[in-house]
């Protein structure tokens, strides 16, 4: 979905690509340059580029639509050395943007860069390279700089330069005798990247295509699966290691490992870290299965609160889903049992009033949001029987089940989001299919059927 810069909502789906005026969705059957009509059909992605121009990824091809002049262009796919068409009609499963304006397109048939005239500079074919790999195997994809980006997936990666066409990379890297392929990645500069695999966290020299492990390593340390990594605003690299975090500063060599000590608060309430947060004032924050954890980058201690010390690590007390600051820098928090809020002044942690209690694991606070006018709202999972979303009162200091007037309070909801043009404005999902809401009038209408 996508949202031009005249307001209206693209909607792609397998049935079309459809376009929301303010009062109905409409099928959009536009006219091509030719003269002919052109029908939409399995719209795999939507991208809107910087002069506003909407591209459409199709299972027929790649078409590009100019708001200013209403007309949608087919944008032919060609090999740039002989300028002679590769595939009449491409699947295009996703399109992304590049520096300079460029675009990067991901096709069945290969990878295509557009510059900025909208002409194929580059092509790399998949029947011609057998590193690349279309989108659905795709792990983790990220731009290194104005030149290099890396595409992982599942049992290849590769390197691609935009500006010459080369691929260096679809082979495997070894550590201790064994082949490994990188799930997570993080450039660290043009000479280093950190890479997480299932046997750990290594540090990858880019020039040299050696691995290593992290100077000043902890005695305790053991290699292990590594799903996570993030740099924090200090150049603090955190990254976990089966069920311990890690905070490696690569400038200065300092290594702190975090890991579960018994009656000690100077480590992790829990050997599951389930999110990491870094807030407003460059604090780090982290949600597990056994309370919070703050750490000051300061000092780099942790403050640990235990939503419940008289419970148990894996109760669902304990159990922090959803962590979230507000813009009053206020720290909302959501358990298997509730809401919390964090009196960051004095330390407290209130329990808020206002979740239906449930001993389903997978029934939780999920998400929060802000409107506008700074009211706090939260969203349960959708495998919550309690439906509808609750907003915070300030006056009863409790969540409650927010009326909308609308179907939102009788509908178990996927996601919600609010408009960034119109506040007022507030687009979810349910089994409903996808809706409009204008809080303020009530009206409601559903842009895209569901289930009735």
């Amino acid at each position: 979905m996508q949202q031009d810069l005249d307001g209206f909502v693209w909607l792609g789906t397998s049935a079309g690509l459809f376009r929301w005026d303010g009062q109905n969705l409409i099928p959009f059957e536009a006219k091509l340059a030719n003269g002919y009509k052109k029908e939409f059909l399995a719209v795999e992605d939507l991208f809107l580029d910087k002069q506003g121009d909407l591209w459409i990824g199709t299972s027929t091809g790649l078409f590009r639509y100019q708001p200013a002049s209403q007309e949608i262009f087919e944008i032919a796919i060609e090999e740039a050395s002989t300028e002679k068409s590769i595939n009449s009609s491409p699947n295009v499963v996703r399109i992304d943007s590049l520096p300079k304006n460029e675009k990067l397109v991901f096709t069945t048939e290969g990878i295509y860069i557009f510059d900025n005239k909208n002409q194929v500079r580059i092509s790399v074919l998949k029947n011609e390279n057998p590193h690349y790999t279309n989108r659905s195997n795709i792990s983790d994809f990220d731009i290194k700089n104005d030149s290099i980006a890396w595409v992982c997936s599942n049992n290849n990666w590769f390197e691609l330069n935009f500006k010459s066409g080369k691929i260096q990379a679809g082979r495997f890297i070894r550590w201790n005798q064994k082949e490994i392929v990188p799930s997570r990645l993080h450039f660290w500069n043009d000479s280093i990247a950190f890479i997480g695999t299932p046997s750990g966290f290594f540090r990858l020299n880019l020039k040299s295509w050696k691995l290593s492990k992290p100077s000043n390593l902890p005695k305790n340390y053991i290699s292990k699966i590594c799903w996570m990594i993030e740099e924090d605003a200090k150049g603090n690299i955190w990254f976990n290691s089966a069920f311990k975090i890690y905070a490696w500063n690569p400038n200065s060599g300092k290594f702190l490992s975090f890991e579960k000590f018994e009656n000690n608060h100077f480590g992790l309430s829990n050997d599951y870290t389930l999110s990491w947060m870094e807030d407003q004032s460059g604090n780090i924050w982290l949600g597990q299965w056994g309370g919070i954890e703050k750490v000051n980058l300061n000092s780099l201690k942790f403050n640990f609160y235990k939503i419940n010390p008289e419970a148990k690590e894996n109760s669902p007390e304990n159990t922090v889903t959803a962590i979230f600051q507000s813009s009053d820098s206020s720290i909302w928090i959501g358990t298997r049992a509730g809401f919390y809020f964090l009196d960051q002044i004095g330390g407290n942690l209130e329990k808020v009033a206002g979740l239906p209690p449930s001993r389903n694991a997978q029934q939780f606070p999920d998400k929060f949001f802000e409107d506008q006018n700074g009211h706090i709202f939260c969203k349960l999972s959708s495998f919550y029987r309690q439906k509808g979303i609750y907003r915070f009162n300030p006056k009863n200091q409790a969540f409650e089940h927010y009326r909308t007037g609308s179907s939102i309070d009788s509908l178990l909801l996927f996601d919600i989001q609010i408009d960034q043009e119109n506040p007022s404005i507030w687009w979810f999902t349910s089994i409903k299919g996808l809706c409009r809401l204008n809080v303020k009038t009530k009206q409601e209408k559903r842009v895209f059927p569901g289930v009735n």
